[in-house]
């Protein structure tokens, strides 16, 4: 029969040039698309940072005014409990929808955060119980304790909210640095709020403050230090000047108004001496600079807003954009597109992927048949026979490797695979600078088990003590048969100690292990072993192999049943015995 041709098909490919601006076209309106669900998911993701930032808010001010409360004299007044029941529900809702709406569904950021509230529920009762007696009635480490879980969960929220919009893939490099200017604010605040309460606390009782105290509020100005660098580092990123500004005000009220006057507080307590300093003239200082973080904070997050809200527009009309020209360049094109894109284009692209995923020597894909009777049906064709020719030819390959590699008595991968094996790892770890321990194991007596009770007993031995090594070694060490009764054990990382340590275990284990023959047990295997390790004994395989052949020697001289070390060379004693 005639084939058919595909030159009337060719022959429409005059017109192609419009299918190409057509396909071009359409994928930039894709793109445009995907930019535009990317700015819908930013605004998304914001509102769970509004969420995570709300809820962190709550818990800050039910950690502060718990702590208040336990600190004075008499039980929670009902202004007070209707204080914290407002802002614990505040929270616990907030949280609730952000962790509904949140895509973070693996990893530790999300369960610290789940494990830090359950701690924050348990506490919750018990603390009711504390507030509701006088001070001398109360636990004295329970302050401590609330400070120390909402601090956690504080910590673990900030943590999750930098995890929700890290994703590189998913979010402009602007907007995650929005969110992390929001995040980072939030917990300046908090540090420096904490921080204010140690020396606000000293102040008031009018007792020199405590090095531990101040070692605490040193530790917060610390990681308030470290925030601060953060938001200087991220903000003139931002190029935003609303933002700008509201970050100089909070550098004037902290570096310039409330810092003087720590130090001054820090002075004191270093020397030993009463605060002179009263609580009005520090929380003067103090309030304007958490007020400034907070205004701060509430500057971000409405630029934050703008900017998803604004690049959400200018993405809708990219794409909008986009689908007009798509859509004249398909008014044009139509015709050519389908004769170039059905009767050639689709056809040869499909035996195209079919090649390429077989030029990479995977053969489970099913090849396609285009129905066809031309020089397209027969390039198909021939791609079948050649996946077919390719699953035959893996085959024989895997087989042979396998037959090659691999000790058909104990299963054990063989001399020749741990030569090869070995010149690659000795060369990784001579680039790395790392040690690699080698092991010599020689079962003792092994030629008197195979004249007493026959070569099948000996075998028996064999597969007994490659099973046991197979158990017993780490995920990334080998264990070969290296001929006859000797095996080698190669452990890539191991220092000498811990080629000694592992040598002496799996000596231990061969001591348990059973000599059968048969199903009748005749007894208990023993084996000697010489441990060496790179580069103190060699530079490569053989050398290390060479003296731990040397040291396995020595065991067998010794009476056999024990390890023995290679000597290091650059002392003139003899191998170590171990027993």
């Amino acid at each position: 029969m005639r084939r058919r041709s595909i030159r009337a098909t060719i022959l429409a490919l005059e017109g192609i040039l419009v299918a190409i601006v057509l396909l071009s076209a359409m994928d930039a309106v894709r793109a445009r698309w995907d930019d535009y669900r990317g700015a819908r998911t930013m605004i998304a993701t914001n509102r769970v940072i509004d969420d995570l930032m709300q809820a962190a808010q709550s818990f800050a001010f039910e950690r502060g005014r718990t702590n208040a409360v336990l600190h004075r004299p008499a039980a929670i007044p009902e202004d007070d409990r209707a204080f914290l029941e407002a802002h614990r529900k505040t929270a616990d809702d907030a949280l609730a929808r952000a962790i509904r709406r949140t895509d973070v569904r693996d990893g530790d950021d999300l369960e610290g955060v789940l494990a830090a509230y359950r701690t924050i529920l348990t506490l919750r009762p018990v603390l009711d119980k504390e507030l509701a007696l006088p001070l001398d009635r109360r636990d004295p480490s329970g302050a401590e304790r609330a400070v120390e879980a909402w601090s956690l969960l504080l910590q673990r929220l900030a943590a999750l909210g930098i995890a929700t919009t890290g994703r590189v893939d998913r979010f402009t490099p602007v907007f995650r640095i929005w969110n992390r200017v929001r995040i980072h604010a939030f917990e300046l605040r908090d540090a420096l709020g904490l921080e204010t309460s140690h020396y606000a606390a000293a102040l008031a009782s009018g007792q020199p403050q405590t090095l531990k105290s101040l070692a605490r509020a040193m530790v917060l100005r610390g990681r308030a230090e470290a925030l601060w660098a953060d938001l200087v580092r991220d903000v003139p990123q931002l190029g935003n000047e609303p933002v700008r500004a509201a970050l100089e005000a909070v550098r004037q009220a902290l570096f310039v108004g409330f810092r003087p006057v720590e130090d001054q507080v820090v002075a004191s307590a270093l020397a030993g001496k009463p605060l002179t300093l009263d609580v009005r003239a520090f929380t003067a200082v103090s309030v304007p600079a958490l007020d400034s973080i907070g205004l701060f904070q509430t500057t971000a997050t409405e630029e934050t807003t703008r900017y998803g809200e604004t690049y959400a527009a200018e993405a809708r009309t990219r794409m909008l954009m986009r689908a007009l020209v798509a859509l004249l360049a398909l008014s044009v094109g139509v015709l050519v597109l389908h004769l170039v894109t059905v009767r050639l284009l689709a056809p040869l692209h499909r035996i195209r992927e079919d090649l390429e995923v077989l030029s990479r020597g995977d053969t489970a894909i099913q090849t396609r048949s285009t129905g066809r009777d031309d020089e397209i049906g027969a390039l198909a064709t021939a791609v079948g026979h050649f996946r077919n020719s390719l699953i035959e030819r893996q085959r024989l390959e895997a087989e042979l490797k396998e037959q090659s590699i691999r000790d058909p008595l104990t299963g054990l991968l063989n001399r020749r695979y741990l030569e090869e094996a070995g010149e690659i790892e000795f060369s990784r770890a001579s680039r790395a600078g790392t040690p690699i321990g080698v092991l010599m194991i020689d079962v003792d007596h092994f030629k008197m088990i195979n004249d007493r009770f026959g070569h099948d007993a000996g075998d028996a031995a064999l597969r007994v003590i490659a099973k046991a090594l197979l158990q017993e070694v780490r995920a990334g060490d080998l264990v070969c048969r290296f001929g006859g009764e000797e095996f080698v054990a190669m452990l890539p990382g191991a220092t000498m100690e811990l080629t000694v340590e592992r040598g002496l275990l799996l000596l231990e284990i061969i001591r348990t292990l059973p000599l059968l023959h048969g199903s009748r047990p005749l007894g208990r295997l023993t084996a000697s072993i010489g441990a060496a390790v790179h580069p103190v004994h060699g530079s490569d395989l053989a050398a290390v192999i060479t003296a731990a052949d040397r040291a396995l020697y020595e065991a067998k001289r010794a009476g056999r049943n024990r390890l023995g070390t290679a000597r290091d060379p650059s002392l003139a004693d003899r191998a170590q015995l171990l027993p």
